[in-house]
């Protein structure tokens, strides 16, 4: 394994409004665990000696501590509340890195993240700089512009994941920039500096639970890998 310094910052500052819970969604029990945890192992589990930074709601820091206790999660792990966007989520964690290594940003609702995808993301990071992981999109697609619709090419058009990995100076340098409506994940920060984007392919399982449906379909993914494990 490199002996470059790797981070993680697991962005988990929403409240959830769409799953219409009493505790946002990232809290919520999947399989036994908070989803949050499971995204968290995920990463100590690629690499028990990575840097953790979790981004949460305020009001939710107390309770976090209570499950790190439980889960005898590193004492290293660092929180920041979270702010009025994700850039401004994300930049709080930004500003407790320090000026070199790499960094993966991820979602605290994909708890499906895999080591071997964790592990390619950082691997083609070294090599050009960043890693953003996609899936084909398989559905036929229409465009809408104004009162109108036009048919569109799928294939040029793909889904974007996370954990989205970019070299730590690199990614201060794009936090410099002031807020803009577009920054609504790293890649299109990147984008704005005229850097170009490396792709890989992600994975199906690695899902963005917004609603109670992609709660169930992560259940049946998680029990489908315990079967496959057994």
């Amino acid at each position: 394994m490199s002996q470059i310094e790797k981070y993680c910052i697991i962005v988990a500052g929403g409240e959830g409004i769409r799953m219409k819970t009493k505790v946002p969604k990232q809290f919520l029990l999947l399989s036994g665990k908070p989803v949050l945890l499971w995204s968290v192992l995920a990463f100590q589990s690629y690499d028990p000696s990575i840097k953790t930074i979790i981004v949460l709601p305020g009001e939710y820091i107390s309770d976090w501590e209570i499950l790190s206790e439980e889960y005898n999660l590193p004492e290293s792990t660092i929180i920041v509340r979270g702010g009025e966007s994700r850039y401004h989520s994300v930049k709080n964690a930004v500003n407790k890195l320090p000026d070199t290594g790499l960094v993966a940003i991820h979602d605290g609702v994909r708890p499906l993240i895999s080591k071997k995808l964790i592990s390619r993301c950082f691997d083609l990071t070294e090599k050009r700089g960043n890693a953003i992981p996609f899936i084909p999109i398989p559905d036929t697609m229409r465009q809408l512009a104004d009162d109108k619709n036009v048919s569109v090419d799928r294939n040029q058009y793909v889904r974007i994941q996370t954990p989205q990995v970019v070299d730590i100076k690199t990614l201060k340098k794009a936090f410099h920039q002031p807020w803009h409506k577009n920054f609504t994940d790293e890649s299109r920060m990147l984008e704005s500096m005229k850097i170009p984007i490396y792709l890989l392919e992600g994975e199906e399982e690695n899902i963005k639970i917004t609603n109670k449906s992609d709660l169930e379909l992560a259940r049946y993914y998680l029990d489908h890998r315990v079967e496959k494990q057994a």
